[in-house]
This record gives structure tokens, C-alpha cells and sequence, in this order.
């Protein structure tokens, strides 16, 4: 028995499993794929960007630094720490093929950032990625079982059985390219007779197809499920939405995924979660997936061979001429502009927190490598200091007086790095009792 079973042993499926591990959950990740590693995975197939919102939540689980080595990049991903804004990003993603011009990323526009070693982006590759989380995932106790291939599961009110098997797999793969408008993809199965005719109509030889081991396909079709929880089942990364891969934005969707529900899946098992804590999962991620896959959406129209997407490349390649439309390209698909409904008008609420350094030299991402919340309590007179003694074991207080605070007087972050609470002045300690009972449930008596 475990407490998490994962299904799924991808970059999701094991940044997921590091994160239930960090909280000291039982975790079985099980995986069809017998090796760890393949073409699929190395370069130049599996060459991945990650985006902002990803290397930071590297960095903040302290995986950076392995990460890097292991992408053969740039030994830091760095920023000015000395500066009062974050500088501009030195690399920046694309829309359609498109590519955006750095220089032209407004800095006054960009939501409550601060300088951060993880400012930027980075092209790494699957094989990196996974081995990286992997090797973690073991370091905090997790049991990762490859070459078992998950058959069938039955949920049950107190438990969810999972029913799964060993399995060889044989050498050699073959990748096509066909424009069927996605027929086949995730809607039918894909049986040797409907390989055989493809390959033959790509490669133009009458070739014979007498037995396939594995078969998948992807397409620019984006669906997306109703909600990512059903009872103890929850859905994360490819099993919660697919849409076309244009700018690597699956993955950075996925790594979000398991950075939200982790903490809250953590605390579930450990019986310290408010109620509902789960069901928050899907009411934040749900809207992410589907600006996701919208945006998806409009690439793969500009992309379109027809007679109007020439006129509306031309139209875009005019506003991204312009900052603004610059701005807004790069914040969407950094991930920096996610916001979640809280419930609050706080402007830093919902927000991802803006990575603080304290005078002593350390920073946010520093003390949030525990997986456990923050109370940032910036008031002269440390007003939150009693409040925040029930959630000892759940929520780190910290007095640190800082080099940028912002104007905030106190700041809840939790283990996600997302804002739950902010006092602009001296922090009510009531106000304060009420965001982390709703987030991390009762204090201890």
C-alpha cells in the first residue's frame, strides 16, 4: 500500500512524485516504458524550452543547478541581484514561429517581479528533465518501477486499486508525419492495417507492417477534460489536456500541474488539509489549461497553408514590432502573468510571490525548498509572531528584514510559491488566522 500511486513516469508524473516525496508522502511512480531513456527524449527530438514559471519552480526545489549540468547550458540562469526591477529577460519565446525581440519586453509592465536567478527561460531536453527529477524522486524515497504498464484502476471510497503488470518492450522505432486532420489521434486505435497505410502513402514503397509493439501520435486537436478530479483520482499534464506542441507549452502546463496539486495532495494524505483543499486543484489549473490551449489555438490558425494566414502573419509580425504586443506574447508564455482567483483584491494575491532577498543574503526560493508555506513577516514590531505559532509545522515564519519588501507589511506564500495572503501596512493577525486556516487547515491546539 501507498499513499500516492502515479501513473506515468514522465517530467509531470516525477516532479509530482519529488514534490509528495519532499512532504514525506509513500509514492509508487509506475511506468510502461521499461528504459529510462530514448531517441524521443535526447537530442535533437527532444529538445524542450522550459519558461519562466518552470525554472523557477527548478530553482526553488533546488534542481536548478542539476538541471543546468545536465542540459549542457550555461552553468547559471542569472539576473542583477542587486537591482530593484527585474532586468529584461535575455531569452523569449516565439508566437507561430515568430520570433520576439528581447529588447522590446516593457519592464513597467511585467506584474510584481523581482531580480531572480530564474528570470529566464531555457532550452533543455526531455532526457535531462527526467533524469534529473528521477534521480530527486529516489533521493526522497519514492519507488519508481519502469516496464509496468498500468492495465486498469477501480476507485473505491477509501482507496483506489490499481491493477498493472510487467512488460518487455522491443528495439527500434519508426516516426511519420501524415495530415490526416487529426483522425486518428486519441480517437482509435492505431492498428498495424492504418500504419502500413500511412507509411506507405509518406514513403511511397509498398512496405509490409506484420507487428507493432507501441503506437502514438499527436496532433494540434486541444481537448481538454471537465475537471482534473474525480473522488481520489486526479488528472495532471497529458492526462488532463493535449494540444498542439507549438512553443513547448505542454510541459511547462504539466510542470504547473504538479506544482499546485503536490502540497495539496500532501496534505490531504496527511490529514492536515482545510476542507476542499483538493477541489481548489482544478478551479486554478482548469483556467491555466484552457488560456493554454486557446493560445495553441490561434498559432496553429496563423499556421494554417490556406490564403489567410499569410495576411494575418503579416499582421502580427507589424504588432510584435511593438512592445506591447511583445509584452504580452512574453508573458503569456513565460508564465508570469498567472494569476488565481483567491477571492481577494489584493493586488499580490493569487499571484506567483516576487522573489524577495533578505539582508542576510537569502532568498525566497531558499527557505521554499522545504515544500512547506512561508509567513514573510516585514512589520518592525513583528506583529504576526503568536498568530503564526499553530502552523509551526506547516508554515515557516521568517523576520528577516529584507533588501526590496515591496511596501508589504506581511506575505503568506505557500508551498507552491503562490501568494495566499498580503497586509500592505501592519498585519492583522486575525486577517492573517483566516488565510492559513483556509490554506493549511487548523492550528495545533
Amino acid at each position: 500500500m501507498h499513499d500516492v500511486v502515479i501513473v506515468g513516469g514522465g517530467p509531470v508524473g516525477l516532479f509530482l512524485a519529488c514534490e509528495l516525496g519532499l512532504a514525506g508522502c509513500s509514492v509508487v511512480v509506475l511506468e510502461r516504458e521499461a528504459e529510462p531513456h530514448s531517441p524521443w527524449r535526447t537530442l535533437p527530438l527532444g529538445l524542450r524550452g522550459l519558461n519562466a514559471a518552470s525554472v523557477e519552480a527548478f530553482y526553488r526545489r533546488g534542481m536548478l543547478a542539476r538541471l543546468l549540468a545536465a542540459s549542457g547550458g550555461r552553468d547559471e540562469v542569472g539576473a542583477d541581484l542587486d537591482a530593484d526591477q527585474a532586468p529584461t529577460p535575455r531569452s523569449v519565446s516565439h508566437f507561430a514561429g515568430m520570433m520576439l525581440d528581447p529588447a522590446k519586453v516593457n519592464l513597467a509592465a511585467l506584474p510584481l517581479r523581482l531580480p531572480s536567478p530564474a528570470m529566464d527561460g531555457m532550452l533543455t531536453n526531455l532526457d535531462a528533465v527526467q533524469s534529473v527529477l528521477a534521480q530527486r524522486a529516489v533521493e526522497l524515497g519514492v519507488d519508481i518501477r519502469r516496464g509496468v504498464e498500468v492495465t486498469g484502476l477501480t476507485p473505491h471510497d477509501d482507496k483506489v486499486v490499481v491493477r498493472a503488470g510487467e512488460q518487455e518492450y522491443a528495439g527500434g522505432y519508426l516516426a511519420m508525419m501524415d495530415f490526416d486532420s487529426g483522425a486518428f489521434d486519441r480517437s482509435r486505435p492505431l492498428t498495424c492495417e492504418h500504419l502500413q497505410t500511412v507509411l506507405r502513402r509518406v514513403s511511397g514503397a509498398d512496405v509490409t507492417v506484420d507487428e507493432v509493439e507501441l503506437a502514438s501520435s499527436f496532433t494540434d486537436r486541444a481537448m481538454q477534460t471537465t475537471t482534473y478530479r474525480q473522488n481520489r483520482v486526479l488528472l495532471a499534464g497529458d492526462a488532463a489536456h493535449i494540444h498542439s506542441p507549438l512553443g513547448g507549452q505542454g510541459l511547462n502546463l504539466g510542470i504547473g500541474d504538479a506544482l499546485n496539486l503536490g502540497w495539496k495532495l500532501a496534505a490531504t494524505v496527511h490529514a492536515t488539509a482545510p476542507d476542499a483543499l483538493l477541489d481548489t486543484y482544478t478551479h486554478e489549473r482548469h483556467p491555466v489549461g484552457a488560456r493554454v490551449l486557446d493560445w495553441s489555438r490561434a498559432q496553429v490558425a496563423v499556421m494554417r497553408p490556406d490564403q489567410y494566414a499569410p495576411a494575418l502573419q503579416t499582421l502580427i509580425r507589424d504588432l510584435l514590432a511593438t512592445a506591447d504586443a511583445t509584452t504580452y506574447v512574453w508573458e503569456r508564455t513565460s508564465g508570469t502573468a498567472n494569476r488565481y482567483d483567491l477571492g481577494s483584491e489584493h493586488s499580490l494575491t493569487g499571484r506567483n510571490a516576487p522573489e524577495f532577498r533578505f539582508e542576510d543574503g537569502t532568498q525566497l526560493g531558499d527557505l521554499l525548498r522545504t515544500g512547506r508555506g512561508i509567513l514573510i513577516d516585514f512589520s518592525p514590531g513583528h506583529h504576526l509572531h503568536e498568530a503564526a505559532t499553530g502552523w509551526s509545522d506547516r508554515i515557516q515564519y521568517a523576520t528577516r528584514p529584507a533588501r526590496n519588501d515591496l511596501g508589504y507589511g506581511a506575505v503568506l506564500v505557500r508551498p507552491d510559491g503562490v501568494v495566499a495572503w498580503a497586509s500592505d501596512h501592519s498585519p492583522d493577525p486575525e486577517s492573517f488566522d483566516q488565510a492559513a486556516r483556509r490554506w493549511f487547515g487548523s492550528p495545533k491546539v
